[in-house]
């Protein structure tokens, strides 16, 4: 056996047969397939090994994203990407040119709160948008708030009637935050991640699973 196919494309294979158990396999930068088997397996046994392994093999073969690095100085602000600057003696704030920094002595916890702040009032804002659309009354009593996290882009409590956004949203597009928040009003209505839960959620966003890999994307793109 000298190639296997993965994703359409033909790659070489490197056999080493060696006194161990299983068989491990690893993906070598220009694309060759070194597999490291024992000795007495046959070839036919690693090939149906290979094949079982087929959507494994295509993951690894995938090119990696470089993550995003801004210049120096420079911020992304829900997919736009700002200068950062100061304003002494005024409170932070941002508008087309700019994110400004009151004294630049706090630059990260300034820009932190302005994320924060930001998330809540579009979501504020993309609630009204949906407000129409959803089950009346369903978020009645209910706030949102803002705090960072890094995979867990949202979050909702039934005791204190809060929808907690990630402010790590802030830095992507507003279509990102507005999919995060969509999937906790669904946790209004259904609790869990069951089938009930994604029948009210791909109601109302029918291309949700789409959108959720493309931020999670972006995620992994992203440095902050």
């Amino acid at each position: 056996m000298e190639t296997f196919v993965i994703a359409g494309e033909r790659r070489a294979i490197v056999l080493e047969r060696k006194p161990i158990k299983h068989l491990y396999v690893r993906l070598k930068p220009d694309g060759t397939l070194w597999i490291s088997a024992p000795k007495r397996m046959s070839e036919e046994a690693i090939r149906s090994f290979l094949e079982a392994k087929q959507k494994r093999l295509e993951a690894m073969s995938r090119p990696k994203h470089a993550k995003t690095t801004l210049p120096v100085g420079f911020v992304s602000w829900f997919g736009t990407t700002l200068p950062v600057k100061t304003t002494p003696g005024k409170q932070s704030f941002v508008d087309r040119d700019a994110v400004w920094l009151k004294d630049g002595n706090n630059p990260g916890g300034e820009l932190e709160a302005l994320y924060k702040q930001a998330v809540v009032d579009v979501a504020t804002r993309l609630w009204r948008k949906w407000e129409a659309i959803l089950p009346k009354g369903i978020f009645a009593g209910w706030r949102f708030a803002s705090s960072f996290t890094r995979t867990v882009y949202g979050s909702c409590s039934q005791k204190t009637k809060t929808i907690r956004l990630s402010s790590l949203l802030g830095r992507f597009e507003e279509r990102h935050l507005e999919t995060i928040l969509v999937h906790e009003l669904a946790h209004l209505l259904a609790n869990g991640h069951g089938k009930d839960f994604y029948r009210v959620l791909l109601h109302w966003m029918p291309d949700y699973k789409l959108r959720h890999r493309e931020l999670v994307e972006a995620n992994r793109k992203q440095e902050v």
